[in-house]
């Protein structure tokens, strides 16, 4: 299972990068807006 984590082309890493990002971005993004409102 290591080896799995370790391969970039792997899509369940890929899912994983892009909800963790998506996560983060929103939660400074819906953080930012309400400081405007």
């Amino acid at each position: 299972m290591d080896e799995v984590l370790h391969n970039p082309a792997n899509p369940f890493v890929v899912w994983v990068y892009l909800l963790t990002y998506a996560l983060i971005f929103g939660y400074l993004g819906y953080l930012l807006w309400r400081r405007r409102g």
